[in-house]
């Protein structure tokens, strides 16, 4: 019986938008520990911090916040006029800065729009691409295909960058844009950190189970989807004690919306239709974001003022400034940011695709598929706290980890101290046993 062979070549072009918040190499994931799982703590004074970050020149310890990058919480130490931050840091994670502690606070004690950030495309250059793949027309080879998106990836000129609630200099706006334009990549498969899969692998495998269920080809076509990092859902979440605030829950989520395209090359969200596809890599990503964080600095650094800002906000909601009788005027108005650098006007837009071939036997017939599929893009960084976003049921264990930090400070003009001894496992074990 002689076999006939027949090439199909479909198109999938998924434009994918990355609404926000230089990607360095991916680190080996068994070189980073996560900081949630160190048994150490640093205390920091922020009363202190303030005195030392005047002198010149500023020290390392001064700059990195005595190396804190995963904080946990604040302690009101009215005796002393201050505020006594709690954190914990590992090798191979990024410290937070002196400059992200004086922008958060400018930014939540001002009033100021929630910090955010966009990748945007040009209008004319979605009207292009547009107008590139309606015109396209049947193509009959492999070769046409590929020639057909060297022309895709000519016309997808550079991505604007939007910045707001914190100065487009600074070192916050800078990790926004950095992890947003990381996750565009992870999203186009340009970079891998299994076991999450990229929008193009994901409609990859989806086309191969219908082919092989079916024997047809899917519908496949033009998505455009917007992702963008935010907080989990109901959270930051606390537990509070006496003078002694504690995040308990504060995820790093990312979001999807599809999108709608007007003539006029501007996009809308468009709440008729799902996107299964980018919804699938948005949960898988979520799902393994701190796995993620371990291995891409990006996501760390932006986990970190996730988590600043949360207590920061906890902060300001709970009066914490005034009951310590502490001046935060050198944050607000005296301190000069040290590492601010340019912001580009725009990042180059990315676009990849991957060529698969899948082969079906069907009766007399061999069918090859050849899938193209491909994704350009560019987050959008919001929290906010309420009272009820407040708890007391750990009381028990803040009001110990409250007296803990206290009677472990050295002096009153001391900058940082560790907490060695503290076991918060070892507590809540112990709590548990006794309400057993």
């Amino acid at each position: 019986m002689n076999t006939t062979f027949k090439i199909y070549t479909n198109l999938l072009l998924m434009l994918v938008w990355l609404l926000s918040f230089s990607a360095n190499a991916v680190a080996g994931e068994s070189a980073r520990i996560h900081p949630s799982g160190s048994k150490e703590k640093i205390c920091l004074s922020m009363r202190v911090l303030s005195i030392e970050a005047a002198k010149k020149p500023l020290s390392d310890k001064v700059m990195k916040l005595a190396g804190i990058g995963w904080l946990e919480g604040f302690v009101i130490d009215s005796n002393n006029h201050d505020i006594i931050l709690i954190g914990r840091s590992v090798p191979n994670w990024p410290a937070l800065r002196l400059d992200d502690l004086a922008v958060s606070i400018r930014n939540i004690w001002q009033g100021e729009s929630y910090p955010y950030c966009s990748l945007d495309p040009r209008p004319q250059d979605i009207m292009n691409l547009n107008q590139l793949a309606s015109g396209a027309g049947t193509v009959t080879s492999v070769e046409q295909m590929h020639e057909f998106f060297r022309k895709l990836q000519d016309a997808w000129g550079p991505q604007t960058v939007v910045v707001g609630g914190v100065p487009r200099n600074s070192r916050h706006a800078h990790i926004m844009i950095d992890a947003d334009y990381h996750m565009k990549k992870l999203s186009q498969g340009l970079v891998e950190i299994p076991p999450i899969r990229s929008c193009l692998d994901i409609v990859i495998d989806d086309a191969k189970k219908s082919l092989n269920s079916t024997g047809q080809i899917p519908a496949l076509g033009m998505s455009m989807s917007r992702f963008w990092f935010h907080i989990g859902k109901d959270e930051p979440a606390y537990q509070q004690a006496d003078e002694i605030v504690c995040l308990e829950k504060c995820s790093v989520v990312v979001l999807t919306e599809k999108q709608r395209m007007a003539a006029d090359g501007t996009l809308s969200d468009d709440y008729s239709q799902d996107d299964s596809q980018a919804g699938l890599f948005a949960q898988q990503l979520s799902e393994n974001f701190q796995q993620a964080a371990m291995q891409v600095p990006e996501y760390a650094d932006l986990e970190n003022i996730f988590r600043l800002n949360a207590v920061l906000q906890a902060m300001r909601l709970c009066d914490a400034a005034d009951r310590a009788n502490l001046n935060l005027h050198f944050y607000l108005k005296e301190y000069v940011c040290q590492a601010d650098s340019p912001m580009p006007d725009s990042l180059p837009g990315l676009a990849n695709f991957k060529q698969v071939e899948e082969q079906l036997n069907q009766g007399s017939f061999l069918y090859q598929y050849v899938l193209f599929p491909m994704a350009c893009g560019g987050v959008s960084m919001e929290i906010t706290v309420s009272d009820k976003q407040f708890t007391k049921t750990d009381a028990t264990r803040l009001n110990q980890l409250r007296r803990t930090v206290l009677q472990a400070r050295p002096t009153p003009d001391t900058l940082f101290w560790h907490l060695k001894g503290f076991d918060d496992k070892k507590l809540r074990e112990s709590k548990e046993a006794a309400g057993k």
